[in-house]
């Protein structure tokens, strides 16, 4: 003990000290707003609800706290509170969520920041599970992805979460390329809605939809999407390519980035294999490497790239031609789209 004590004012007397930051990070004084809870989960609520939650907490500090603002991170989101607390007085951030336009889970947060430099920001969640007059499940559309004379079925439930019976009165469809119905589970509750493609159908992409009328005041008529894509047996994947917006002027600060713009497609075959005898672009501005480069195969990939040395304000407009040896699918056309700008 002799010996440390001697070091220690060995110290002293040399000018040894803690670094100032050290001291500075000792001192510095504690949080002064201490919140209760900064989350709050309302569990499943109507949609069209106005949720409101108190965010309660304390000023322990020994002087007034201000609040400088509370961010809102989601909309339909509003806030309201006292600006300055008392020394050891109660506070509170009132938060208000409107769920309209909400559905399913949901998550929301306010961020509260103090004037006081040495008050951290506080996060405020809010969570809850939406639930609308009539929900559709797994999602309110129907997705297809099928080859030409192939069927496919898809069907969804419908699940009325109102008190009141749902009576579902007719359903509309906008489109010609499927075929729906629907049949009542537990009379209005639960109804399945089976939609249907059948083999006929040309090769294309469709959007269409499907309207279900109910006698249902807050939901009178329900859109649920049908997107249909049929797919050749030989065909370019994805259909398109789409270039964006492209700056010259950035291109030539940054000329690393030039790959970064290269756009890829897949042209694959149901079954079998095919050779690529030759793809041209129609457009000078857009070279194209093929991998792989001969031979036959199953899927080719082809890289669309741009050459910067030729590249113009203007519009990028035109299209990718695969010439293969399949007879039933000789050629195949890729349009091109895209914008050059200064």
């Amino acid at each position: 003990m002799m010996r440390l004590t001697a070091i220690l004012g060995l110290s002293v007397v040399l000018g040894l000290s803690v670094p100032a930051e050290a001291v500075a990070l000792t001192d510095k004084p504690p949080a002064s707003a201490v919140f209760s809870g900064p989350q709050h989960e309302f569990g499943a609520v109507k949609q069209g609800e106005k949720l409101l939650h108190h965010f309660a907490f304390r000023n322990e500090a020994a002087i007034p706290l201000s609040i400088e603002r509370v961010e809102l991170l989601q909309p339909g989101m509003s806030s309201r509170f006292k600006r300055t607390i008392p020394a050891g007085a109660q506070g509170a951030i009132t938060v208000a969520w409107d769920t309209r336009q909400m559905s399913g889970a949901v998550k929301g947060e306010a961020m509260v920041y103090f004037v006081d430099s040495n008050q951290p920001p506080v996060r405020l969640a809010l969570s809850a599970v939406v639930k609308p007059p009539i929900e559709i499940s797994p999602y309110a559309a129907a997705f297809f992805s099928i080859y030409k004379g192939e069927r496919s079925r898809r069907e969804l439930t419908i699940v009325n979460n109102e008190v009141q019976p749902l009576n579902i009165t007719r359903i509309e469809a906008v489109g010609s390329h499927f075929v729906a119905s629907i049949k009542a589970e537990t009379l209005g509750k639960l109804y399945k809605l089976q939609v249907d493609i059948p083999p006929d159908v040309a090769p294309g992409r469709y959007r269409e939809a499907i309207y279900l009328h109910t006698d249902q005041p807050l939901a009178p008529k329900v859109k649920v999407g049908v997107n249909v894509l049929i797919k050749e047996n030989l065909y370019a994947n994805p259909e398109a390519v789409d270039y964006g917006n492209v700056g010259i002027g950035y291109l030539q600060n940054n000329p690393g980035t030039i790959e970064l713009l290269n756009q890829t497609f897949l042209i694959k075959k149901r079954q079998g294999t095919f050779e690529i005898k030759s793809i041209t672009s129609s457009m000078p501005q857009v070279q194209l490497r093929q991998e792989p480069a001969t031979g036959r195969n199953e899927v080719f990939q082809i890289t669309a790239v741009l050459d910067p040395q030729r590249l113009q304000p203007g519009k990028l407009k035109g299209t990718i031609t695969v010439e293969t040896d399949d007879p039933d699918f000789p050629r195949l056309t890729i349009p091109v789209d895209g914008a050059i700008n200064e």
